[in-house]
């Protein structure tokens, strides 16, 4: 069984992880959506070896599209 803490630090990660995915790895972007300072936003990743992972693998994809269309989703050149 989970205690509160554990639910608590594991819906946060979700959050930023949806926030970095929805900013393409942004994580300045991803503090404004979330409402919180980018330092904290910096911080967390930092802290959680789960979060840097996911941020890795979300700037791999927004260079790979960057690659084969020339763009970031929803962007200019």
């Amino acid at each position: 069984m989970r205690t509160l803490r554990q639910a608590v630090s594991q819906a946060r990660e979700d959050a930023v992880t949806r926030a970095l995915a929805r900013t393409g790895g942004n994580v300045a972007a991803a503090a404004r959506q979330l409402g919180v300072q980018k330092t904290w936003a910096h911080a967390m990743v930092r802290r959680s070896k789960k979060l840097r992972r996911e941020l890795d693998a979300i700037r791999a994809r927004a260079a790979e599209t960057v690659r084969k269309h020339g763009r970031r989703k929803g962007g200019e050149a």
